[in-house]
C-alpha cells in the first residue's frame, strides 16, 4: 500500500465514529475493490474458518447457526455476495492466533465442526452461514436445505476477500466491517447478551482514562453496531467491572455458553441488574454468580428475576448454594488431573460447567430439573467424564447412591373423575379406584398427623397400613373425608450461619447506634445553649427577630431535628448539615419543621427556619464549625460527637433580623423591560 491508500483508509475508519457505519462500511469495501486491495473469488467452505475477533471475540454461536439452518431453509437462499467477506491468512503472528482460534472453536464444538486445517481464509461477515455450511459438508448437521445453498457448498460461493495486507495494518478494519454485518437487520442473527458482554470487557481493557471506566466510557463502542439487547448493557458492565472475575473465569463461562448455551437466551436488563448486586458475607460468591449465568443460559428453564433475587438474598438458598460450591470443589479436585492436553481441557470445563447448571438447579429447587440431589449431579458428571477421557474415576462416600436414592414422587390426584359405586348394604364397592383418583394409590406413603404409613391394600370399606413394620386398618371414609394426606418429606434442618450477623457485626444496628449519639448530643445541646425565649418568628413573610441585645457571638441556636441520616456524600442536598463522616457515609441532620395545634404537637427549630440571602452584607449568622470543617471531621462511636451551632456573626440589637448565607446561583437575565408606545390625548 502507498501512503495516500493509507491516509485514506485512515479517515474512513475516523469517519466510522461519527457517520453511519454500515455506509462508511461499504464505501470503504468499494475502495479496497478500487484501488486492487481485494478481490472477489470464489471459495470452498472448508477453506475458510473465522476470524478471532467475528462478534467482539465470540467468533461464532452453534445456536445461532443452527437457527441460521432453519431459517435459509424456510425462506430460501439467495447467492449475494454483499453478505459475505472474508481476510486472507498468511504466515503473521495474527493469522496463526485465527488458525489456533478455529482449531480451539472445532474441539469445543464437540463435534459438530469439522478439523480447521484446510482453512486459508477467514470470514468477517457471513460467518455463520459458512460455519453451517461446513458442518453439513462434515456431516454432523443433517438439515432439507434449497438446491442453490446446496450447489453453493459442494461448489463453492463468491467472497470479497481483503488482503493480508490491508486487515494486518489496520485491524479496525475487521470490527468495523462485522458490526456493519450485525447491524444489519436482515436473517443474519443479532448479538446476544453474551456477545455485548464480551464487547464491554474489551472496551474496558482499552479503555485508556484516568481511574476506572464508567458506562458512558465504554457505551459507544459497545453499542456501535446497536444490539436489541442495548437496554442491558448498563447492567452486563456492573457485572463485568465487578464479579468478572479473572479473565479466564469470564473466558470459561463465555466458552461454555457458546457451546451448550440455548439459542436465543437473554436475561434481561433486571436479572443482570440483580446479578451484579453486591452480596455480604458470602465468601464464595464469584464462582456462585458465575454458575448462576451458565444455568441462565444454558438450563431447562432461564434464569428469571425472581430466580436470580431469591440466589443472592434468600439465606437458606445462599447455605445450599455454600455447600454447592464446596462439592464443585471435590469434584474439581478429582478430575483437574486428567484434564493433561487441550481436548480433555475442553472435555473438563464442559462437565465442569454441565456440572454448575446441575448444582445451580437443585440450589433453586427448580422443579423440572434432572437431578433431585447435589451428589446425584456430581456422581453422574463423574461418570460422564470419567467415560470421555478413558479412565476410571470413583466417587466419594458422602456421594454414594444409598444416600442420595431418590424416592418416587406422590401421585398426583386423577383429573378424571371416578363414580363412586356401592353395594345393597351402602358399602363402598370400587373403593381402590375412588382412593387411587383422590391421590391415594397402593404402595403410596400418607400421612395423619405425625403418624406416617404406606398403603398396603384396600379391602372394602378398609385400608391396609403400614405403620413401623405393624399393620393397621383404617376406614375408607377417613381417606374420602380428607383425614389423610399425601405424605411430603420434611426439609432437612439447616444450620443458620449468624455471627457474622450478629448486632455488634450488623451494619444497620451500627448505623442505629449512631443515629442514637447524635440523637443524644442535640438533647444535651439544647440543654446548654441558651436565647430561645429571646427569638419572634414571624411568617407572611418569613422572618426571625431577636428581642434583645446580643454580643458577637454569643446567640448561639442549637440543630436539633428529628431526622439524620447517612448517605453518600456526593448526595448532600441543601436542606441537610453534614455533621461528619462515619465509614464510607456522610452523616446529615436533615432540616424538619412541623405545626401542631396542642403544645407538643409540632416541632420547630429556628435553626432550620432562620431566612436566607446572598446578599454578603446583610447576612449576620453563620454556621459554626463551617459546612467544608464538618465534611472533613470524622464521627467515632466510642468519642464524643460535637455538633455545629448557629450563631451571630455580628452583634444584634432588639429587632433585627436574623440572616444566614445562601450562595447565590446563576439564573438567566429575565427578558427586559421594553417602553411602550406614549398615549395620546383624544382630541374632542
Amino acid at each position: 500500500m502507498n501512503q495516500a491508500q493509507k491516509d485514506q483508509i485512515q479517515k474512513y475508519i475516523q469517519a466510522a465514529a461519527n457517520e453511519g457505519m454500515m455506509a462508511i462500511s461499504k464505501k470503504v469495501l468499494d475502495y479496497l475493490e478500487q484501488e486492487t486491495l481485494s478481490y472477489v473469488q470464489r471459495i470452498k467452505c472448508i477453506h475458510l474458518g473465522v476470524h478471532h475477533e467475528n462478534r467482539g471475540g465470540i467468533g461464532i454461536d452453534l445456536n445461532h447457526m443452527v437457527d441460521l439452518v432453519k431459517n435459509i431453509s424456510a425462506v430460501g437462499y439467495v447467492d449475494d455476495i454483499s453478505t459475505r467477506v472474508c481476510i486472507e491468512l498468511d504466515g503473521s503472528p495474527a493469522s496463526e492466533c485465527t488458525r489456533a482460534f478455529n482449531r480451539k472453536l472445532a474441539m469445543e464444538s464437540n463435534g459438530t465442526l469439522p478439523s480447521s486445517e484446510e482453512i486459508r481464509f477467514a470470514t468477517i461477515c457471513g460467518s455463520h452461514a459458512n460455519m453451517a455450511a461446513r458442518a453439513i459438508m462434515h456431516g454432523s448437521m443433517v438439515h432439507d436445505i434449497p438446491n442453490e445453498w446446496r450447489r453453493a457448498i459442494q461448489d463453492g460461493a463468491e467472497w470479497k476477500v481483503i488482503k493480508a495486507v490491508v486487515w494486518q495494518q489496520f485491524p479496525e478494519l475487521v470490527d468495523m466491517v462485522c458490526q456493519s454485518g450485525n447491524t444489519n437487520q436482515s436473517i443474519s442473527k443479532q448479538e446476544d447478551e453474551m456477545q455485548l458482554l464480551n464487547k464491554i470487557r474489551q472496551a474496558c481493557k482499552a479503555y485508556g482514562g484516568s481511574g476506572a471506566p464508567k458506562w458512558q466510557d465504554v457505551a459507544g463502542a459497545a453499542l456501535r453496531s446497536r444490539p436489541k439487547c442495548g437496554p442491558s448493557g448498563p447492567a452486563i458492565f456492573g457485572f463485568v467491572v465487578r464479579f468478572g472475575g479473572s479473565s479466564k473465569l469470564l473466558a470459561d463461562t463465555q466458552a461454555y455458553v457458546r457451546a451448550c448455551g440455548k439459542g436465543g437466551r437473554e436475561l434481561g436488563q433486571e436479572t443482570w441488574a440483580t446479578l451484579s448486586q453486591e452480596m455480604k458475607n458470602f465468601p464464595d460468591h464469584l464462582r456462585w454468580r458465575h454458575a448462576l449465568l451458565k444455568y441462565g443460559f444454558a438450563g431447562d428453564t432461564t434464569l428469571t428475576v425472581t430466580d436470580a433475587k431469591r440466589a443472592m438474598t434468600n439465606r437458606e438458598v445462599l447455605q445450599k448454594a455454600l455447600s454447592a460450591m464446596k462439592l464443585l470443589d471435590q469434584w474439581t479436585t478429582l478430575t483437574k488431573a486428567y484434564a493433561n492436553d487441550d481436548n480433555k481441557q475442553l472435555k473438563f470445563l464442559r462437565a465442569h460447567g454441565s456440572l454448575e447448571v446441575h448444582l445451580a438447579a437443585c440450589v433453586l429447587d427448580k422443579k423440572n430439573r434432572t437431578h433431585d440431589k447435589m451428589e446425584d449431579a456430581a456422581r453422574q458428571t463423574l461418570q460422564d467424564f470419567s467415560k470421555e477421557v478413558g479412565v476410571a474415576l470413583a466417587p466419594p462416600s458422602q456421594w454414594s447412591q444409598t444416600q442420595t436414592e431418590k424416592k418416587p414422587p406422590p401421585k398426583k390426584p386423577s383429573n378424571n373423575t371416578v363414580v363412586r359405586e356401592y353395594n345393597g348394604k351402602g358399602q363402598l364397592t370400587n373403593a381402590t379406584e375412588v382412593l387411587a383418583s383422590m391421590g391415594f394409590a397402593v404402595g403410596s406413603q400418607v400421612q395423619r398427623g405425625q403418624t406416617v404409613a404406606k398403603i398396603d391394600r384396600v379391602q372394602g370399606d378398609e385400608v391396609h397400613l403400614i405403620v413401623e413394620s405393624n399393620k393397621v386398618f383404617v376406614s375408607t371414609a377417613s381417606f374420602i373425608g380428607n383425614e389423610w394426606k399425601q405424605y411430603s418429606e420434611p426439609k432437612p434442618q439447616l444450620e443458620v450461619t449468624w455471627l457474622q450477623h450478629s448486632p455488634p457485626s450488623s451494619v444497620e444496628f451500627q448505623h442505629c447506634l449512631l443515629k442514637a449519639k447524635v440523637f443524644g448530643a442535640m438533647a444535651e445541646q439544647c440543654k446548654k445553649l441558651q436565647g430561645w425565649d429571646a427569638l419572634q418568628i414571624f411568617t407572611n413573610p418569613k422572618a426571625i427577630k431577636v428581642t434583645k441585645h446580643w454580643p458577637a457571638k454569643k446567640l448561639q441556636l442549637p440543630c436539633a431535628s428529628t431526622r439524620v441520616m447517612l448517605i453518600e456524600a456526593n448526595k448532600i442536598t441543601s436542606d441537610q448539615l453534614p455533621i461528619g463522616t462515619f465509614e464510607n457515609f456522610m452523616v446529615v441532620i436533615c432540616s424538619y419543621s412541623k405545626t401542631g395545634n396542642r403544645a407538643g404537637d409540632g416541632f420547630q427549630n429556628p435553626f432550620w427556619l432562620v431566612p436566607r440571602t446572598n446578599e454578603a452584607d446583610d447576612v449576620n449568622m453563620e454556621v459554626y464549625p463551617s459546612i467544608d470543617v464538618l465534611k472533613t471531621k470524622v464521627i467515632k462511636l466510642d468519642k464524643e460527637i460535637g455538633l455545629p451551632v448557629l450563631r451571630n456573626s455580628d452583634k444584634l440589637e432588639a429587632g433585627d433580623e436574623l440572616l444566614l448565607y445562601m450562595e447565590k446561583k446563576d439564573k438567566a437575565q429575565g427578558e427586559p423591560l421594553r417602553a411602550g408606545p406614549s398615549k395620546r390625548l383624544r382630541k374632542t
